[in-house]
């Protein structure tokens, strides 16, 4: 994965190691009427935003686009849903306007210290947190998916991303969506965040635009 993201612009190699599907593995994913509509636009926002820091360093070009991007439109998004859909208030007072500002004013040797990222936080809050705290790894909230998918909702993953739905709808490669099922049911790779990007997208489609009968793990699901 690192290696599929280096014949990209240094700048934007970050965001291509967060996709699911970078736009030179979109054309076997997205049907050839698909990819003809689509060519050239999967990086007309972020080329928008890059013009905006054109005259910045690399680094901070880097960090802008991950604001804009993945912090502002992805993270954010969910964390702002997940917390109101159960009444809580969730605040970030890192991303309050002063200190955001004051980061971005900071050289990039306070940001990333060879490979210890947030580098100037983590020596403000050693002698202030318990020890060990400052200098533990980033812990993410990961959901067990791979295995899911070949178990509990291995029915609902042959349903939303059956093949004839997907030819019926002519906006993703039946064979190729195929491939990445039976590879990941079979254990053979793990296919994870392709194959839920693609669930939820379809399922998502079948909510708001859907115009077939969904089938009855998609009414499971939805409801």
């Amino acid at each position: 994965r690192l290696l599929n993201g280096m014949t990209y612009p240094e700048e934007i190699r970050p965001l291509m190691w967060l996709s699911t599907f970078p736009p030179d593995k979109s054309s076997p994913l997205s049907s050839e009427a698909l990819e003809q509509r689509q060519e050239g636009a999967a990086l007309a926002p972020t080329d928008d935003h890059l013009r905006r820091v054109s005259d910045r360093s690399v680094d901070d070009k880097v960090i802008y686009l991950y604001v804009k991007h993945y912090l502002q439109d992805d993270i954010l998004v969910k964390v702002d849903r997940a917390s109101m859909a159960t009444s809580l208030e969730v605040r970030a007072p890192f991303l309050d306007v002063n200190v955001v500002e004051f980061l971005c004013a900071l050289p990039a040797r306070y940001k990333l210290r060879g490979l210890t990222r947030k580098y100037l936080l983590r020596r403000l809050m050693r002698d202030r947190l318990p020890p060990g705290i400052a200098d533990r790894p980033k812990k993410g909230f990961g959901i067990p998916l791979a295995k899911w998918f070949r178990s509990e909702m291995r029915e609902l993953l042959l349903e939303v991303l059956d093949p004839q739905r997907l030819e019926r709808e002519g906006i993703f490669n039946p064979a190729y969506v195929g491939r990445l099922v039976q590879d990941h049911l079979a254990g053979r790779r793990d296919y994870r965040k392709e194959l839920w990007t693609l669930t939820v997208f379809r399922l998502w489609k079948e909510r708001w635009l859907g115009t077939t009968t969904p089938s009855p793990a998609m009414e499971e699901c939805r409801g």
